[in-house]
């Protein structure tokens, strides 16, 4: 086996991708590698020998079965046996992650007043907090809706940049086929988005992940991120919609404006004036969306769209036709 520095830093990478079972090509393999070595000012490799003569030093330097399964044009490289691994006294990379990640989630919890036990477990990620305590804290969620199986190995794919090839069904529409760059997962009105970088056309998408019917590793080298993803979503609603924030002003009755004062629309919300009845004109800077156009809907007549007047003109078109539509029915 080779005994230089920047092999045993490949063999470390390699061991931690071929042990967590979900097999990986050689392109990907040598991204991952080189990844590792761009970080610690190693030269990269840049043939496809090197790569598998590392392949063939860890099968003959620890006795262990690389296999090589064919999908496609690709071959496919994991342990044989998938609870092998060459620093099986150690964590494995995704596990490494995984307690990174977990410990991403805890700290979303520092606001809420005498949190301690929580950062107590942040520290020491002790087994004996008040084990007969059960759940306090309830968070929305729907036990029901599809999708929730894909969960992980998308979560595992973002942390792990590993492009996915994924077959999806629109509402209505046929299934079809796409490779993506997994980068982001949202949740909105108990359903989960992924935003992801469409491989062929090489533009932000999303996909509900409750129209998922199939998931895979594409083996596609895998294209990082550059967007600032509190950012992205700034601006609105929801998850759908792009562009630029618009200037929208809203006339909000008096009992509607003392509940979006504790529950803002949009952190942009300001009130711009004050009515003698006690009603109020907001302003919002915002992407007027689906998700922000259904919100005020859902307000009846409490909520009054005044500009742009594009945008209220759509309101407008919206509810005759709801009117209309109420009308039709009834005369049945």
């Amino acid at each position: 086996m080779a005994s230089h520095k920047p092999y045993s830093e490949r063999e470390k990478i390699l061991d931690q991708r071929l042990s967590d079972g979900v097999g990986y090509t050689c392109k990907q393999l040598m991204a991952y590698c080189n990844e590792e070595a761009e970080s610690r000012g190693n030269k990269p490799i840049t043939s496809k020998v090197t790569l598998l003569s590392d392949l063939l030093n860890i099968e003959n330097t620890y006795h262990v079965v690389i296999k090589r399964e064919k999908r496609g044009r690709e071959y496919y490289y994991s342990y044989e046996d998938p609870t092998f691994s060459i620093y099986n006294n150690q964590l494995t990379y995704t596990e490494i992650m995984q307690l990174k990640e977990a410990i991403h989630i805890i700290r979303r919890f520092d606001g809420l007043p005498d949190f301690t036990c929580m950062k107590e477990l942040q520290k020491r990620f002790s087994l004996s907090i008040h084990p007969r305590i059960g759940a306090i804290v309830g968070f929305s969620k729907n036990e029901y809706i599809r999708g929730q199986e894909y969960f992980d190995e998308v979560y595992q794919s973002i942390v792990n940049h590993r492009t996915l090839e994924i077959t999806y069904q629109p509402f209505g529409k046929e299934s079809f086929q796409v490779i993506v760059h997994p980068y982001y997962l949202k949740e909105y009105n108990n359903r989960w988005f992924l935003f992801c970088l469409d491989h062929a056309k090489q533009y932000i998408s999303q996909y509900a992940l409750d129209r998922i019917k199939k998931i895979s590793n594409a083996g596609v080298l895998y294209i990082k991120s550059t967007i600032h993803w509190a950012d992205y979503f700034e601006d609105k609603i929801g998850v759908s919609g792009s562009g630029e924030a618009q200037r929208v002003q809203v006339w909000l009755s008096e009992s509607q404006l003392a509940y979006v004062m504790t529950k803002p629309i949009h952190g942009s919300q300001k009130i711009v004036r004050r009515n003698e009845d006690g009603s109020a004109l907001v302003q919002l800077e915002i992407i007027p969306n689906y998700e922000f156009l259904h919100l005020i809907m859902s307000f009846g007549e409490e909520a009054i769209i005044v500009e742009p007047k594009e945008l209220a003109d759509a309101i407008q078109g919206k509810i005759q036709a709801t009117l209309k539509k109420y009308q039709s029915v009834h005369e049945k």
